[in-house]
């Protein structure tokens, strides 16, 4: 059962049982009061029984004793026999079938044990016995009577009701509790009492008590009685209100279980639309609502995922393209840099007038110096192209070409390129007439002869293959050397990307070459080549 549920069955049992507690309450203290006034007139009445009774019998014994103290005169033996005979008729008692008294009655000239009139003490059977001294104009006489017929008038009281006689000095003479009687502690009640007093012949005190535990004690009987029928009653009030809590907690808990399901950002699950209309009516707005809300989340998430993965994507693009620089920058400087200390060296060598050289070491000089100047005029080119073309200026000027022709003119230059690998130039069938700028297609053919070159071990075949494709001409560089991983093949298109670390590089010879490919509408591509190695492939349209 839900929190909700507890309040909704707390509501309805208040509701039910505070009315019922009201009247109870009321009813109890009313039917209290007037039990009390009762018990409190037959306790006085009790009382009064009590204390007539022992003032009846204590003036009969005076009675007796008068008469004895004036026959004593005459003859005190016979006296006592007629006192003993009187008071026989008080309170006989049968020992061994035989009537018997164990009044002791003394005439005067006898001797008792020394006590004060009055006084109360214990024979050797344990009965407590009353000093009497009677006085008459004879003389006087002196008796121990028997207590117990008179106190046994305290032991046939009500159950529950305490009687105790006091004597004179406030010394108990009688109790109707037979453990306090032989000595031992008084009983003892929890609550109030109920109290009369009387005061007695010869200073004698009565006290009549009733505790309230013992008068009430049918009360809490009928009370307990009365709470196990306002137990059934809250019981049988509380079943509505157990229908109606649940009726409106359990919906009203999927709702606030929802709410924090969406609050945490989780899609919760369409709740059932039970208990009351107004319910109902709630949960079928919530759940349009968590729907409308789960869409939008999961739109934003999309979102935000894909934004995500374009901008990890555009920082490792520029972590990547930073680190190509830093690399082109120093390729760059080293491929200015060692060009230009060849060319100075030379230069400075020919022109020493403390050396003479020959003519071929000149021609030899001179070639290098030519070498050098041709190799630092093409870094320079493909830095000015890479520029051009990152601003979208790359200029052409184009002119109907017939590339084999083109082709077998520039092929001495292209072996120079590769002078430590055997080269191949194949040209099949007949090609259509291009319209390109010879020189970007030279740059482009130089770039892909030297890359070829430079990632291929020496004596490796490199080869040049030109055939008419789909309106146009293909042609194609391969090689056989170890080839370019799948995952790089579009990577070395981007400029100052390198794979692996080869002298001579730059960087930008591949993204310079797509960038005259395209200037020309074509299409370059890298492939795996058969039997192993590399081979690009570059489309060029024709003429028509």
């Amino acid at each position: 059962m839900s929190r909700l549920e507890h309040r909704f069955l707390l509501a309805a049992a208040a509701a039910a049982l505070i009315p019922l507690l009201l009247v109870w309450l009321a009813g109890w203290q009313m039917v209290r009061r007037a039990y009390l006034e009762a018990a409190t007139a037959r306790l006085e009445a009790t009382a009064d029984r009590i204390a007539l009774a022992i003032d009846d019998r204590l003036s009969t014994e005076t009675r007796v004793l008068t008469a004895v103290c004036r026959l004593a005169a005459d003859d005190p033996a016979w006296a006592a026999e007629v006192a003993l005979a009187a008071l026989n008729e008080l309170d006989a008692v049968e020992v061994n079938g035989r009537l018997a008294s164990r009044f002791a009655v003394v005439a005067p000239g006898d001797r008792l044990p020394p006590a004060a009139p009055g006084s109360v003490r214990k024979d050797a059977w344990g009965e407590p016995l009353l000093r009497r001294q009677v006085h008459c104009a004879e003389g006087h006489v002196t008796a121990d009577l028997r207590l117990r017929p008179a106190l046994a008038l305290l032991g046939r009281v009500h159950p529950g009701v305490l009687a105790r006689l006091f004597g004179p000095g406030g010394a108990l003479l009688s109790s109707s509790d037979l453990t306090e009687l032989l000595g031992g502690p008084p009983p003892t009640e929890k609550g109030g009492l109920l109290t009369a007093e009387r005061q007695l012949q010869n200073g004698w005190r009565l006290v009549v008590a009733l505790p309230e535990a013992v008068l009430f004690r049918p009360l809490y009987r009928a009370n307990a009685a009365m709470f196990l029928l306002l137990a059934l009653a809250l019981f049988a009030s509380a079943l509505p209100g157990v229908r109606l809590g649940r009726s409106l907690a359990r919906p009203l808990g999927l709702l606030a279980e929802a709410a924090r399901a969406l609050k945490a950002g989780r899609r919760p699950p369409p709740i059932p639309e039970t208990g009351p209309a107004e319910a109902r009516l709630a949960i079928r707005a919530f759940n349009r609502m968590a729907e409308v809300q789960a869409d939008r989340t999961e739109a934003l998430e999309r979102a935000v995922r894909a934004r995500t993965q374009e901008l990890a994507l555009a920082l490792a693009k520029a972590e990547a393209a930073s680190q190509a620089k830093t690399r082109f920058l120093a390729a760059v400087s080293h491929e200015l840099r060692t060009p230009l200390t060849n060319i100075k060296g030379y230069v400075s060598s020919l022109l020493s007038p403390d050396v003479e050289w020959s003519e071929a070491e000149r021609r030899e000089f001179l070639a290098v110096i030519e070498e050098e100047a041709d190799r630092l005029a093409r870094r320079v080119g493909d830095l000015l192209d890479f520029a051009r073309g990152e601003r979208g200026e790359l200029a052409l000027a184009p002119v109907p070409l017939d590339l084999e022709a083109w082709l077998r003119q520039i092929e001495p230059a292209l072996r120079a390129l590769a002078p430590d690998h055997p080269f191949d130039l194949l040209v099949v069938g007949r090609l259509p007439l291009l319209r390109a700028d010879p020189d970007r297609l030279r740059s482009l053919v130089t770039n892909l002869v030297a890359n070829a070159a430079r990632h291929t071990p020496p004596g490796t075949p490199i080869g040049i293959e030109a055939k008419a494709r789909a309106g146009g001409v293909e042609l194609s560089v391969w090689d056989r050397g170890p080839g370019i991983p799948d995952e790089e093949k579009q990577r070395v298109f981007e400029p100052f990307y390198q794979i692996g670390e080869h002298p001579g590089g730059s960087g930008l010879g591949l993204a310079v070459a797509r960038m005259v490919v395209r200037a020309h509408g074509g299409r370059i591509a890298i492939e795996d080549h058969e039997g192993g190695g590399t081979r690009v492939r570059v489309w060029l349209p024709g003429e028509g």
